[in-house]
């Protein structure tokens, strides 16, 4: 499965005037090779990749991917070197928003001969588009993210703290043997006004709101799902404005997921939430992107903004999730993974 991968990658560079892209981000390494392992680089030529490591690994990495050419030394920058020379390569791509400009420095001295070029995002861009290999472990995720939504749902109940609750999503995670593909956001009454909430001590009280933000990992792939609900009901008037933010919020969200398509410029989704809440008095309390593209990281490309120019196309997996936030009083988010189809789009988090 992850020689197609390879090859998307190679027929990408073949269309370059680039003989070689050095990669280093353990996500890109991943994707060419499904190795969760850190301490090796990747070469890739136009006829195929080879692994930079250092001896501590070769053998090990030797057993995991016995078809691939493998250059190992003290370090990766001296296998780096053999490597080039070998395989004649003059002009190396690399992906300037991965590697340190400590590191930029040591290849410049390293490799006087080689002329570097700058390539942000290379791999990036191609995993927008996601392999049928890759749609199934996703939603794999999705689903084991749904579950673990409707088992907390369950569980929590007044007087606990969120803390509480999110050690438990850890741990109903841990019952389907995956990890979170980032820590657990339990946000109640106004600490769900900061979208990216610590879950602290705060206790949970009767009839309050609960924001949850919740994913996993699921070999190699990640989800992403926010719900905000409700323990009961109260007349109070902070909680009948909650109330309304939330139709707000809902009618956005199925709003603009009806009318995604391939095609459709990513930008537009990201205006029409801002108009729908405009409409209402509410854009200014709207306080990041619309949504981010998903895969082996939890925030890929493409970036769902006001900004993006990127056009959707079928295989692309983004999030949905309008948020509307205010200040000492709570926030309202719902999220959704969002499968782009050849005529529209699937909910892949649907409950």
């Amino acid at each position: 499965m992850f020689e197609i991968h390879r090859e998307k990658v190679i027929n990408e560079l073949k269309k370059s005037r680039i003989d070689g892209l050095l990669v280093t981000d353990n996500s890109n390494k991943f994707y060419l090779t499904g190795l969760e392992l850190d301490g090796y680089w990747i070469i890739v030529t136009r006829n195929g990749i080879n692994i930079l490591t250092t001896k501590m690994l070769f053998g090990q990495i030797k057993m995991l991917m016995n078809d691939i050419e493998i250059f190992y030394d003290c370090d990766n920058i001296s296998g780096l070197v053999k490597c080039l020379k070998q395989n004649k390569i003059r002009t190396l791509g690399f992906d300037s928003n991965q590697i340190t400009v400590n590191l930029f420095n040591k290849l410049k001295k390293k490799l006087s001969d080689i002329s570097l070029i700058e390539l942000p995002d290379f791999i990036k861009k191609i995993r927008q588009i996601k392999t049928e290999y890759e749609l199934n472990k996703i939603k794999h995720s999705c689903n084991i993210a749904v579950k673990t939504f409707k088992k907390i749902k369950e569980y929590i109940k007044p007087g606990m703290t969120e803390k509480q609750i999110s050690n438990k999503i850890i741990d109903i995670l841990n019952e389907y043997n995956v990890n979170y593909s980032f820590p657990p956001i339990v946000a109640s009454g106004s600490n769900s006004a900061y979208p990216h909430h610590l879950s602290s001590n705060k206790k949970i009280r009767t009839n309050d709101f609960v924001l949850i933000d919740l994913g996993c990992k699921y070999e190699g792939y990640c989800s992403d799902y926010t719900r905000t609900i409700f323990l009961g009901y109260s007349t109070d008037t902070t909680f009948k404005q909650i109330y309304k933010i939330y139709d707000i919020v809902k009618r956005a969200q199925l709003t603009v997921i009806n009318n995604i398509k391939p095609g459709m410029i990513v930008s537009e989704i990201d205006l029409s939430v801002r108009k729908i809440f405009k409409k209402y008095g509410y854009e200014k309390y709207f306080i990041h992107n619309t949504g981010h593209g998903i895969g082996i990281d939890i925030h890929e490309l493409p970036v769902v903004s006001r900004k993006s120019d990127t056009i959707l196309r079928s295989g692309i997996v983004i999030t949905i999730e309008p948020g509307i936030y205010i200040p000492k009083i709570g926030g309202i988010r719902i999220e959704d993974t969002i499968l782009i189809t050849e005529k529209g789009c699937e909910i892949i988090t649907n409950d």
